[in-house]
């Protein structure tokens, strides 16, 4: 099996971060603002690529990400988000998007 060369990384739009944060069951542990949680972000991309992988952005829409993970029997915290955004990574290897 190869390797895989595409690492999923949640990702959110600056509109969406307040109803992403009063979502989260875990909000205590997201940044304070989105600005903050963006320049993360921003290193974890750069760090992903500095690897040789491809990073792909799984976007979460608050209003269907609840239903996501409840649909999965997940809570709706970060091993979910992880979750997702590892489908995104393995759906954009099998559409041939390395």
């Amino acid at each position: 099996m190869p390797s895989l060369k595409t690492v999923g990384i949640a990702w959110y739009r600056r509109e969406d971060w307040e109803k992403i944060v009063e979502i989260m069951e875990d909000r205590a542990n997201l940044p304070r603002s989105f600005s903050l949680w963006l320049k993360g972000a921003q290193q974890a991309l750069q760090q992903i690529e500095r690897q040789g992988l491809v990073a792909v952005k799984a976007h979460i829409d608050p209003q269907s990400f609840p239903t996501w993970c409840r649909d999965r029997g997940l809570n709706v915290n970060a091993a979910a988000r992880l979750q997702y955004a590892n489908l995104a990574a393995r759906d954009h290897e099998i559409e041939g998007g390395h």
